[in-house]
């Protein structure tokens, strides 16, 4: 005998078990989950899709955000953390960058192109120390 097969879940409902999942670990671990990281397989699995089309991700994102966590796709994987954990952390203002703001707007295409290169050589050991490509 077989079984009909489940339609897929909708994004939100994706994201409230999702929800769901975070809060039942942090119940078993004894501690408040504020941040995790979720394979893209097991959010397959979770809404049973056979694949993640990009239009779903960004609902299933979005929705998350209802529920209270910030998610970002990274890779093979979403990276996922409280709202309310992010409440405390220090803001960048854009004051910093002012100048080199308005200097942008008189530049061409050439100056631009060798403006960002300083910069990503500037962050290139950054990101290197954290085991990234920098491409």
């Amino acid at each position: 005998m077989s079984h009909p097969t489940a339609p897929p879940l909708f994004a939100e409902e994706t994201a409230l078990l999702v929800a769901h999942l975070a809060s039942m670990y942090g119940k078993e671990k004894g501690k408040e989950t504020t941040r995790f990281r979720l394979s893209r397989t097991s959010v397959r699995f979770l809404s049973l899709h056979e694949n993640l089309r990009e239009a779903f991700v960004a609902e299933f994102v979005d929705a998350l955000a209802r529920f209270g966590w910030v998610a970002f796709p990274r890779g093979e994987e979403f990276g996922l953390i409280q709202k309310s954990a992010i409440a405390g952390w220090v803001r960048i203002g854009t004051k910093r960058v002012m100048d080199d703001q308005r200097a942008l707007r008189n530049m061409n295409n050439e100056q631009r192109g060798r403006y960002f290169a300083e910069i990503q050589a500037g962050l290139q050991d950054l990101v290197s120390s954290e085991g990234e490509e920098v491409e």
